[in-house]
Protein backbone atom coordinates (compact mmCIF):
# COMPACT_ATOMS: atom_id res chain seq x y z
CA UNK A 1 0.00 0.00 0.00
CA UNK A 2 1.27 3.91 -0.43
CA UNK A 3 1.97 5.62 2.22
CA UNK A 4 -1.24 7.79 2.77
CA UNK A 5 0.50 11.84 2.85
CA UNK A 6 -0.72 14.74 2.69
CA UNK A 7 0.17 16.15 -1.12
CA UNK A 8 1.27 20.13 -0.07
CA UNK A 9 1.22 22.15 2.99
CA UNK A 10 -2.00 24.14 1.58
CA UNK A 11 -3.83 20.75 1.51
CA UNK A 12 -2.96 20.10 4.88
CA UNK A 13 -4.59 23.31 6.00
CA UNK A 14 -7.29 22.90 4.06
CA UNK A 15 -7.71 19.36 5.25
CA UNK A 16 -7.39 20.17 8.70
CA UNK A 17 -10.32 22.46 8.49
CA UNK A 18 -11.82 20.70 6.67
CA UNK A 19 -12.10 17.05 9.18
CA UNK A 20 -12.38 19.77 12.25
CA UNK A 21 -15.65 20.65 11.03
CA UNK A 22 -16.60 17.68 9.81
CA UNK A 23 -15.76 15.72 13.81
CA UNK A 24 -17.84 17.91 15.24
CA UNK A 25 -20.99 18.16 13.14
CA UNK A 26 -20.96 14.57 12.87
CA UNK A 27 -18.83 12.30 15.23
CA UNK A 28 -20.30 11.74 18.57
CA UNK A 29 -18.01 11.66 21.84
CA UNK A 30 -16.95 7.73 22.44
CA UNK A 31 -15.19 6.69 25.38
CA UNK A 32 -11.95 4.47 24.02
CA UNK A 33 -13.84 0.76 24.89
CA UNK A 34 -17.32 1.34 23.21
CA UNK A 35 -18.14 -0.72 20.43
CA UNK A 36 -17.98 -4.01 22.69
CA UNK A 37 -16.21 -3.16 26.01
CA UNK A 38 -17.42 -3.05 29.24
CA UNK A 39 -17.15 0.30 31.13
CA UNK A 40 -14.61 -0.98 33.49
CA UNK A 41 -12.61 -2.03 30.47
CA UNK A 42 -12.54 1.34 29.18
CA UNK A 43 -11.63 2.49 32.71
CA UNK A 44 -8.62 -0.10 33.47
CA UNK A 45 -7.23 0.40 29.41
CA UNK A 46 -6.73 4.39 30.29
CA UNK A 47 -6.04 4.08 34.17
CA UNK A 48 -2.05 3.41 34.58
CA UNK A 49 -1.93 7.09 33.27
CA UNK A 50 -3.81 8.83 36.30
CA UNK A 51 -2.72 10.46 39.38
CA UNK A 52 -3.98 13.17 41.59
CA UNK A 53 -2.41 16.06 43.59
CA UNK A 54 -3.65 18.48 46.54
CA UNK A 55 -2.76 21.85 47.02
CA UNK A 56 -3.81 24.04 49.78
CA UNK A 57 -7.09 24.73 48.61
CA UNK A 58 -8.39 21.63 46.12
CA UNK A 59 -8.10 18.03 44.97
CA UNK A 60 -6.58 17.87 41.22
CA UNK A 61 -7.18 14.54 39.73
CA UNK A 62 -5.54 14.08 35.98
CA UNK A 63 -4.98 11.77 33.45
CA UNK A 64 -1.31 12.02 31.61
CA UNK A 65 -1.33 16.00 30.92
CA UNK A 66 -4.93 16.01 31.64
CA UNK A 67 -7.18 17.54 34.37
CA UNK A 68 -9.66 14.98 34.76
CA UNK A 69 -11.79 16.76 38.07
CA UNK A 70 -10.93 19.55 40.28
CA UNK A 71 -12.42 19.39 43.81
CA UNK A 72 -12.56 21.80 46.05
CA UNK A 73 -11.69 21.26 49.86
CA UNK A 74 -9.30 22.69 52.35
CA UNK A 75 -6.16 20.96 53.37
CA UNK A 76 -3.32 21.23 55.95
CA UNK A 77 0.35 22.27 54.49
CA UNK A 78 1.75 21.09 57.73
CA UNK A 79 -0.66 17.97 58.67
CA UNK A 80 -0.41 15.11 56.67
CA UNK A 81 -3.20 13.17 59.10
CA UNK A 82 -5.67 15.94 57.60
CA UNK A 83 -4.94 15.01 53.87
CA UNK A 84 -5.69 11.73 53.50
CA UNK A 85 -6.58 11.17 49.79
CA UNK A 86 -7.28 6.87 48.77
CA UNK A 87 -7.67 5.07 45.38
CA UNK A 88 -9.40 1.94 45.33
CA UNK A 89 -8.01 -1.14 44.67
CA UNK A 90 -8.84 -1.16 40.60
CA UNK A 91 -7.32 2.55 40.32
CA UNK A 92 -10.81 4.16 38.97
CA UNK A 93 -12.16 5.99 42.01
CA UNK A 94 -10.16 8.40 44.70
CA UNK A 95 -11.59 9.05 47.58
CA UNK A 96 -11.28 11.82 50.70
CA UNK A 97 -13.04 13.51 53.32
CA UNK A 98 -14.68 16.24 53.67
CA UNK A 99 -13.07 17.00 56.77
CA UNK A 100 -15.44 19.43 58.50
CA UNK A 101 -12.74 20.08 61.79
CA UNK A 102 -10.90 21.81 59.20
CA UNK A 103 -13.97 23.57 58.79
CA UNK A 104 -15.24 23.86 62.33
CA UNK A 105 -18.65 22.54 61.29
CA UNK A 106 -20.29 19.59 63.21
CA UNK A 107 -18.99 16.19 63.06
CA UNK A 108 -22.49 14.52 61.94
CA UNK A 109 -22.07 16.80 58.61
CA UNK A 110 -18.77 14.70 56.97
CA UNK A 111 -19.26 13.58 53.75
CA UNK A 112 -17.36 10.89 51.59
CA UNK A 113 -16.08 12.49 48.49
CA UNK A 114 -15.73 10.14 45.86
CA UNK A 115 -14.20 11.13 42.02
CA UNK A 116 -14.73 8.71 39.40
CA UNK A 117 -11.08 8.81 37.62
CA UNK A 118 -12.37 8.14 34.05
CA UNK A 119 -15.15 10.22 34.38
CA UNK A 120 -14.54 13.26 36.40
CA UNK A 121 -17.55 12.75 38.04
CA UNK A 122 -17.35 13.77 41.74
CA UNK A 123 -20.30 12.72 44.43
CA UNK A 124 -20.65 13.80 47.70
CA UNK A 125 -21.70 10.93 50.32
CA UNK A 126 -23.16 11.62 53.95
CA UNK A 127 -20.59 9.98 56.02
CA UNK A 128 -21.63 11.57 59.50
CA UNK A 129 -18.85 11.43 62.18
CA UNK A 130 -16.91 9.74 59.91
CA UNK A 131 -12.91 10.58 60.52
CA UNK A 132 -10.82 7.85 58.55
CA UNK A 133 -10.90 5.76 55.44
CA UNK A 134 -9.05 2.98 53.30
CA UNK A 135 -9.59 1.20 50.59
CA UNK A 136 -10.61 -2.42 50.47
CA UNK A 137 -12.01 -5.06 47.75
CA UNK A 138 -11.79 -3.79 44.20
CA UNK A 139 -13.96 -0.82 44.42
CA UNK A 140 -14.77 -0.31 47.69
CA UNK A 141 -13.81 2.20 50.59
CA UNK A 142 -14.19 1.63 54.31
CA UNK A 143 -14.54 4.31 56.71
CA UNK A 144 -14.36 4.34 60.53
CA UNK A 145 -16.95 6.46 62.11
CA UNK A 146 -17.67 7.25 66.33
CA UNK A 147 -20.64 6.13 67.28
CA UNK A 148 -23.13 8.86 68.13
CA UNK A 149 -24.24 7.63 70.96
CA UNK A 150 -21.21 8.87 73.32
CA UNK A 151 -20.32 4.86 73.49
CA UNK A 152 -17.01 5.61 72.84
CA UNK A 153 -16.98 3.01 70.36
CA UNK A 154 -16.01 2.90 66.61
CA UNK A 155 -18.23 1.98 63.96
CA UNK A 156 -16.80 0.48 59.97
CA UNK A 157 -18.66 0.91 56.68
CA UNK A 158 -17.92 -0.27 53.36
CA UNK A 159 -19.44 1.84 50.43
CA UNK A 160 -18.95 0.06 47.41
CA UNK A 161 -18.50 2.90 44.79
CA UNK A 162 -19.07 1.14 41.53
CA UNK A 163 -22.59 0.47 42.87
CA UNK A 164 -23.18 4.01 44.83
CA UNK A 165 -25.21 2.10 47.22
CA UNK A 166 -25.01 3.87 50.76
CA UNK A 167 -22.85 2.25 52.89
CA UNK A 168 -22.76 -0.94 55.06
CA UNK A 169 -22.16 -1.67 58.07
CA UNK A 170 -19.05 -3.86 58.54
CA UNK A 171 -18.07 -6.09 61.34
CA UNK A 172 -13.83 -5.20 62.01
CA UNK A 173 -13.75 -5.13 65.91
CA UNK A 174 -10.79 -5.58 66.57
CA UNK A 175 -8.45 -6.72 69.74
CA UNK A 176 -7.75 -3.25 70.57
CA UNK A 177 -11.59 -2.84 71.11
CA UNK A 178 -12.24 -0.92 68.47
CA UNK A 179 -12.01 2.43 70.67
CA UNK A 180 -11.58 6.19 69.67
CA UNK A 181 -7.89 7.06 68.45
CA UNK A 182 -8.00 3.43 65.80
CA UNK A 183 -6.42 4.37 62.41
CA UNK A 184 -6.02 2.96 59.20
CA UNK A 185 -2.37 2.94 58.45
CA UNK A 186 -2.66 0.62 55.13
CA UNK A 187 -4.70 -2.02 53.80
CA UNK A 188 -5.17 -4.37 50.91
CA UNK A 189 -8.19 -6.30 48.91
CA UNK A 190 -8.60 -8.48 51.87
CA UNK A 191 -6.56 -7.19 54.66
CA UNK A 192 -6.83 -4.14 56.70
CA UNK A 193 -3.44 -2.53 59.10
CA UNK A 194 -4.95 -0.40 62.30
CA UNK A 195 -2.98 1.05 64.71
CA UNK A 196 -3.78 2.84 67.70
CA UNK A 197 -1.94 5.19 70.01
CA UNK A 198 -0.95 3.77 73.39
CA UNK A 199 1.03 6.93 74.75
CA UNK A 200 2.81 9.58 73.25
CA UNK A 201 5.84 7.32 72.20
CA UNK A 202 4.48 4.33 71.26
CA UNK A 203 1.73 2.66 68.68
CA UNK A 204 -0.17 -0.44 68.47
CA UNK A 205 -1.06 -2.39 65.60
CA UNK A 206 -2.65 -5.19 64.21
CA UNK A 207 -4.25 -6.77 61.00
CA UNK A 208 -7.14 -8.02 60.30
CA UNK A 209 -8.96 -9.36 57.84
CA UNK A 210 -11.98 -7.48 55.91
CA UNK A 211 -14.33 -10.70 56.48
CA UNK A 212 -12.94 -10.20 60.22
CA UNK A 213 -12.46 -13.89 59.94
CA UNK A 214 -8.16 -13.59 60.80
CA UNK A 215 -6.58 -11.15 63.21
CA UNK A 216 -2.85 -10.60 63.46
CA UNK A 217 -1.88 -8.57 66.64
CA UNK A 218 1.89 -7.05 66.02
CA UNK A 219 2.71 -5.58 68.99
CA UNK A 220 3.50 -2.31 70.31
CA UNK A 221 6.26 -0.31 68.11
CA UNK A 222 8.16 3.31 68.94
CA UNK A 223 6.98 6.00 66.95
CA UNK A 224 4.39 8.63 67.03
CA UNK A 225 1.36 8.10 65.24
CA UNK A 226 3.03 10.03 61.88
CA UNK A 227 4.12 6.53 60.42
CA UNK A 228 4.26 5.64 56.63
CA UNK A 229 2.95 2.72 55.28
CA UNK A 230 2.91 1.01 51.80
CA UNK A 231 1.60 -2.15 50.25
CA UNK A 232 2.70 -4.97 48.24
CA UNK A 233 -0.44 -7.02 47.76
CA UNK A 234 -0.32 -11.02 46.09
CA UNK A 235 -4.02 -12.13 45.73
CA UNK A 236 -3.13 -15.88 46.78
CA UNK A 237 -1.66 -14.51 50.39
CA UNK A 238 1.69 -16.20 49.88
CA UNK A 239 3.82 -12.80 49.45
CA UNK A 240 1.55 -10.07 50.88
CA UNK A 241 4.21 -7.60 52.75
CA UNK A 242 3.52 -4.07 54.17
CA UNK A 243 6.54 -1.76 54.70
CA UNK A 244 5.77 0.50 57.51
CA UNK A 245 8.39 3.57 58.46
CA UNK A 246 8.22 4.35 62.43
CA UNK A 247 9.36 7.79 63.88
CA UNK A 248 10.70 7.17 66.91
CA UNK A 249 12.03 10.27 68.13
CA UNK A 250 10.63 13.52 65.97
CA UNK A 251 11.84 16.69 66.12
CA UNK A 252 15.53 15.50 67.56
CA UNK A 253 19.02 16.00 65.87
CA UNK A 254 19.77 12.51 65.97
CA UNK A 255 16.98 10.82 64.49
CA UNK A 256 16.56 7.32 63.12
CA UNK A 257 13.17 6.24 61.02
CA UNK A 258 13.47 2.60 60.66
CA UNK A 259 11.32 0.77 58.30
CA UNK A 260 9.99 -2.70 59.13
CA UNK A 261 8.25 -4.85 56.23
CA UNK A 262 5.56 -7.34 58.16
CA UNK A 263 3.53 -10.16 56.22
CA UNK A 264 0.12 -11.31 56.65
CA UNK A 265 1.47 -14.60 58.91
CA UNK A 266 3.08 -12.92 61.55
CA UNK A 267 6.67 -12.34 59.06
CA UNK A 268 9.03 -9.35 60.14
CA UNK A 269 12.03 -8.16 59.66
CA UNK A 270 14.28 -5.19 59.89
CA UNK A 271 15.65 -3.53 56.71
CA UNK A 272 18.98 -1.70 56.79
CA UNK A 273 19.14 2.09 56.23
CA UNK A 274 23.02 2.37 56.84
CA UNK A 275 24.24 3.26 53.17
CA UNK A 276 21.18 6.12 53.58
CA UNK A 277 22.97 7.55 56.48
CA UNK A 278 25.85 10.53 56.05
CA UNK A 279 28.66 8.98 55.15
CA UNK A 280 31.99 8.97 58.16
CA UNK A 281 29.75 9.31 60.78
CA UNK A 282 27.39 7.07 63.13
CA UNK A 283 23.66 6.57 63.77
CA UNK A 284 22.49 7.40 66.78
CA UNK A 285 25.13 9.29 68.01
CA UNK A 286 25.79 11.98 64.96
CA UNK A 287 23.40 12.03 62.18
CA UNK A 288 19.54 11.76 61.77
CA UNK A 289 17.31 10.30 58.75
CA UNK A 290 14.00 11.19 57.26
CA UNK A 291 11.83 9.22 55.36
CA UNK A 292 9.63 11.66 53.63
CA UNK A 293 7.78 8.87 51.40
CA UNK A 294 7.55 5.09 50.88
CA UNK A 295 5.39 3.20 48.07
CA UNK A 296 5.66 0.28 46.11
CA UNK A 297 6.96 0.43 42.64
CA UNK A 298 6.16 -1.18 39.41
CA UNK A 299 9.64 -2.93 39.52
CA UNK A 300 8.60 -4.86 42.35
CA UNK A 301 10.49 -3.01 45.44
CA UNK A 302 9.84 -0.74 47.97
CA UNK A 303 10.88 2.62 47.22
CA UNK A 304 11.31 5.66 49.75
CA UNK A 305 12.50 9.10 49.33
CA UNK A 306 15.35 9.94 52.25
CA UNK A 307 16.66 13.40 53.75
CA UNK A 308 19.93 12.65 55.70
CA UNK A 309 21.97 15.09 57.77
CA UNK A 310 24.92 15.50 60.29
CA UNK A 311 24.78 16.63 63.92
CA UNK A 312 26.98 18.99 65.80
CA UNK A 313 26.56 18.36 69.75
CA UNK A 314 28.16 21.16 70.67
CA UNK A 315 24.70 23.39 69.40
CA UNK A 316 22.20 24.16 71.76
CA UNK A 317 18.73 24.35 69.72
CA UNK A 318 17.71 20.65 67.67
CA UNK A 319 17.43 23.27 64.48
CA UNK A 320 20.72 24.29 64.92
CA UNK A 321 22.64 21.12 65.31
CA UNK A 322 21.45 20.32 61.62
CA UNK A 323 23.85 20.43 58.50
CA UNK A 324 22.33 18.86 55.32
CA UNK A 325 24.05 15.59 54.40
CA UNK A 326 21.80 14.67 50.88
CA UNK A 327 18.37 16.48 50.10
CA UNK A 328 15.92 14.28 50.05
CA UNK A 329 16.06 11.83 46.79
CA UNK A 330 15.14 7.95 45.87
CA UNK A 331 16.39 4.63 47.51
CA UNK A 332 15.16 1.13 47.03
CA UNK A 333 14.59 -1.88 49.10
CA UNK A 334 16.80 -4.23 47.36
CA UNK A 335 16.85 -7.59 49.86
CA UNK A 336 16.64 -6.41 52.77
CA UNK A 337 19.51 -2.77 52.35
CA UNK A 338 17.97 0.26 51.05
CA UNK A 339 20.26 1.04 48.24
CA UNK A 340 20.52 4.91 46.32
CA UNK A 341 18.11 4.52 43.33
CA UNK A 342 19.28 8.32 41.81
CA UNK A 343 20.21 11.59 43.01
CA UNK A 344 17.91 14.18 42.03
CA UNK A 345 15.51 15.63 44.52
CA UNK A 346 12.80 14.04 45.05
CA UNK A 347 10.05 14.10 48.04
CA UNK A 348 7.32 12.44 46.22
CA UNK A 349 7.49 10.05 43.00
CA UNK A 350 5.16 7.76 41.11
CA UNK A 351 5.57 5.91 38.21
CA UNK A 352 2.72 6.48 36.18
CA UNK A 353 4.16 3.97 33.17
CA UNK A 354 7.52 2.78 31.72
CA UNK A 355 8.71 6.21 30.61
CA UNK A 356 6.56 8.60 32.77
CA UNK A 357 6.84 9.88 35.76
CA UNK A 358 5.69 12.40 38.26
CA UNK A 359 8.05 14.34 41.10
CA UNK A 360 7.30 16.64 43.63
CA UNK A 361 10.19 17.99 45.05
CA UNK A 362 9.49 20.28 48.52
CA UNK A 363 12.41 21.75 50.17
CA UNK A 364 13.89 19.82 52.42
CA UNK A 365 14.16 22.97 55.46
CA UNK A 366 16.86 21.10 57.99
CA UNK A 367 19.29 23.23 59.70
CA UNK A 368 19.03 26.80 61.38
CA UNK A 369 18.00 28.55 57.67
CA UNK A 370 14.69 30.24 58.06
CA UNK A 371 13.42 31.43 54.95
CA UNK A 372 10.71 33.59 54.79
CA UNK A 373 7.02 31.54 54.98
CA UNK A 374 8.61 28.87 56.69
CA UNK A 375 4.80 27.19 57.13
CA UNK A 376 4.53 27.47 53.08
CA UNK A 377 8.22 26.95 51.86
CA UNK A 378 8.73 23.80 53.71
CA UNK A 379 5.45 22.01 53.40
CA UNK A 380 4.87 22.80 49.67
CA UNK A 381 6.71 22.12 46.35
CA UNK A 382 6.50 21.81 42.76
CA UNK A 383 5.26 18.96 40.51
CA UNK A 384 7.15 18.07 37.77
CA UNK A 385 6.10 15.59 35.34
CA UNK A 386 9.58 13.45 34.04
CA UNK A 387 8.80 11.73 31.02
CA UNK A 388 12.59 10.13 28.92
CA UNK A 389 14.65 12.55 29.47
CA UNK A 390 12.76 15.75 29.25
CA UNK A 391 10.80 17.38 32.29
CA UNK A 392 7.20 19.41 32.63
CA UNK A 393 5.96 21.65 35.01
CA UNK A 394 2.33 20.20 36.46
CA UNK A 395 2.19 22.72 39.41
CA UNK A 396 3.48 24.47 42.13
CA UNK A 397 2.37 25.00 45.88
CA UNK A 398 1.38 21.07 45.63
CA UNK A 399 1.49 19.21 49.65
CA UNK A 400 1.87 15.88 47.74
CA UNK A 401 0.36 13.28 44.82
CA UNK A 402 -1.15 10.27 45.27
CA UNK A 403 -1.58 7.17 42.46
CA UNK A 404 -3.30 3.83 41.83
CA UNK A 405 -1.44 0.73 42.98
CA UNK A 406 1.06 0.40 39.96
CA UNK A 407 0.73 -3.95 40.85
CA UNK A 408 -2.46 -3.45 39.97
CA UNK A 409 -2.00 -1.34 37.03
CA UNK A 410 0.68 -3.92 36.02
CA UNK A 411 -2.15 -6.87 36.06
CA UNK A 412 -4.65 -4.96 33.96
CA UNK A 413 -2.58 -3.68 31.58
CA UNK A 414 -1.61 -7.53 30.66
CA UNK A 415 -5.22 -9.09 30.84
CA UNK A 416 -6.86 -5.42 29.07
CA UNK A 417 -8.71 -5.44 25.75
CA UNK A 418 -6.24 -3.25 23.91
CA UNK A 419 -7.50 -0.28 21.94
CA UNK A 420 -6.62 0.47 18.21
CA UNK A 421 -3.59 3.26 18.69
CA UNK A 422 -4.66 6.79 19.58
CA UNK A 423 -5.18 10.15 18.62
CA UNK A 424 -1.76 11.68 18.08
CA UNK A 425 0.64 13.18 15.74
CA UNK A 426 -0.38 13.71 12.02
CA UNK A 427 -3.81 11.53 13.19
CA UNK A 428 -4.83 14.03 15.91
CA UNK A 429 -8.06 14.69 13.88
CA UNK A 430 -8.98 10.74 13.18
CA UNK A 431 -11.47 8.56 13.89
CA UNK A 432 -11.75 5.03 15.02
CA UNK A 433 -8.20 5.26 17.11
CA UNK A 434 -8.45 4.70 21.03
CA UNK A 435 -11.21 2.71 20.48
CA UNK A 436 -11.87 -1.45 20.30
CA UNK A 437 -12.93 -2.73 17.14
CA UNK A 438 -13.72 0.24 15.38
CA UNK A 439 -16.22 0.55 12.53
CA UNK A 440 -14.55 3.19 10.74
CA UNK A 441 -11.23 4.08 11.01
CA UNK A 442 -9.76 7.38 9.47
CA UNK A 443 -6.53 9.03 10.19
CA UNK A 444 -7.33 12.27 9.06
CA UNK A 445 -5.54 13.08 5.80
CA UNK A 446 -7.12 12.40 2.02
CA UNK A 447 -9.71 10.49 0.81
CA UNK A 448 -7.17 6.82 0.74
CA UNK A 449 -6.83 7.20 4.03
CA UNK A 450 -10.21 6.07 5.34
CA UNK A 451 -11.60 2.70 5.49
CA UNK A 452 -15.65 2.21 6.11
CA UNK A 453 -17.74 -1.10 6.85
CA UNK A 454 -15.01 -2.29 8.88
CA UNK A 455 -15.42 -6.06 10.35
CA UNK A 456 -12.95 -7.48 12.70
CA UNK A 457 -12.24 -11.48 12.50
CA UNK A 458 -9.65 -11.22 15.34
CA UNK A 459 -8.89 -8.56 18.22
CA UNK A 460 -6.80 -9.26 20.94
CA UNK A 461 -4.09 -11.58 19.44
CA UNK A 462 -0.61 -10.20 18.80
CA UNK A 463 -2.52 -8.76 15.13
CA UNK A 464 -6.23 -8.13 14.61
CA UNK A 465 -7.23 -8.47 11.00
CA UNK A 466 -10.22 -6.74 9.43
CA UNK A 467 -12.13 -6.08 6.16
CA UNK A 468 -13.16 -2.82 4.71
CA UNK A 469 -13.75 -0.37 2.15
CA UNK A 470 -11.27 1.95 1.39
CA UNK A 471 -9.90 3.84 -1.76
CA UNK A 472 -7.83 2.37 -4.12
CA UNK A 473 -5.48 3.90 -6.56
CA UNK A 474 -3.57 2.18 -9.21
CA UNK A 475 0.33 2.96 -10.02
CA UNK A 476 0.62 6.63 -11.21
CA UNK A 477 -2.77 7.16 -9.89
CA UNK A 478 -4.15 10.34 -8.66
CA UNK A 479 -6.35 11.00 -5.63
CA UNK A 480 -9.30 12.08 -7.70
CA UNK A 481 -9.16 9.31 -9.89
CA UNK A 482 -9.23 6.25 -6.89
CA UNK A 483 -12.42 4.17 -6.33
CA UNK A 484 -13.60 2.58 -3.88
CA UNK A 485 -12.79 -1.22 -3.21
CA UNK A 486 -12.33 -4.30 -0.55
CA UNK A 487 -9.13 -4.31 1.60
CA UNK A 488 -7.60 -6.08 4.38
CA UNK A 489 -6.84 -4.38 7.62
CA UNK A 490 -4.05 -5.66 10.27
CA UNK A 491 -3.95 -4.12 13.51
CA UNK A 492 0.20 -4.98 14.94
CA UNK A 493 2.94 -4.44 16.94
CA UNK A 494 0.53 -4.85 20.56
CA UNK A 495 2.04 -3.18 23.17
CA UNK A 496 1.71 -0.50 25.70
CA UNK A 497 2.29 3.21 24.62
CA UNK A 498 1.64 6.36 26.90
CA UNK A 499 0.60 3.77 29.79
CA UNK A 500 -2.42 1.66 27.53
CA UNK A 501 -2.65 -1.89 26.31
CA UNK A 502 -2.70 -0.65 22.39
CA UNK A 503 -2.05 -2.07 19.20
CA UNK A 504 0.81 0.47 17.56
CA UNK A 505 0.66 -0.07 14.04
CA UNK A 506 -2.13 -0.64 11.14
CA UNK A 507 -1.54 -1.17 7.82
CA UNK A 508 -4.13 -1.78 5.09
CA UNK A 509 -3.70 -3.28 1.01
CA UNK A 510 -5.73 -4.93 -1.62
CA UNK A 511 -5.16 -8.68 -2.02
CA UNK A 512 -7.28 -8.89 -5.03
CA UNK A 513 -4.34 -6.04 -6.58
CA UNK A 514 -1.34 -8.60 -5.66
CA UNK A 515 -0.55 -6.72 -2.53
CA UNK A 516 0.70 -8.16 0.37
CA UNK A 517 1.03 -7.09 3.81
CA UNK A 518 3.99 -5.45 4.78
CA UNK A 519 5.10 -5.10 8.44
CA UNK A 520 7.48 -2.37 7.60
CA UNK A 521 4.98 0.12 5.99
CA UNK A 522 2.71 1.13 8.34
CA UNK A 523 0.71 3.95 10.18
CA UNK A 524 2.75 4.10 14.37
CA UNK A 525 -0.72 4.84 15.84
CA UNK A 526 1.19 5.37 18.70
CA UNK A 527 3.20 8.74 18.10
CA UNK A 528 1.14 9.39 14.97
CA UNK A 529 3.60 8.49 12.20
CA UNK A 530 4.17 7.72 9.16
CA UNK A 531 6.53 4.26 8.94
CA UNK A 532 9.55 4.80 7.38
CA UNK A 533 9.34 8.45 7.94
CA UNK A 534 8.30 10.90 5.00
Amino acid sequence: MLPRRPAALFLVICLSLAVAIFVILHSSPQHPGQAGASLHTAQDATRSGTFAYITERELVVMRRNQVVARVFRVFDEADPAQNKVVWTNDGNYVALLKNVSLLQEPAPAEELITVNAYTGDVRHIPCPRCYDLTAIGLTSIMVAANASDNSAKIRFFKFNLDSGAAGLPVNLASSTGAVPGEFFLASTQKYVLTNQGANGHQEELEITSVDDKSRLYLGYFNSNDYMLAAVSEDLNDTSTRIAVAFRPNPGECVAQFPVVVFNTYGGVFDTDMSKAGPSGHTAGINEGLQVNDLWWGADGHFHATITSWTCDNSKRTEGDKQTLASPSTPWRLDGRTWVRDGRTPATMTRQLDRNIRVVLVIPDCVGPKTPPDPFIYCNTGTLYRDQGHGRTLVATKVISISAPSPEYVQRVLSTATPVLGQLAGYFTHGQGFGQVRPSEIYNGGDPTGLVTDVIWKSWGGPRAVATGKAEYLGPNQSPSSGREERATVVAFNLGTCDGERMYQAIEWYFPQHGQNFNPHQYENICTGTYMPNP
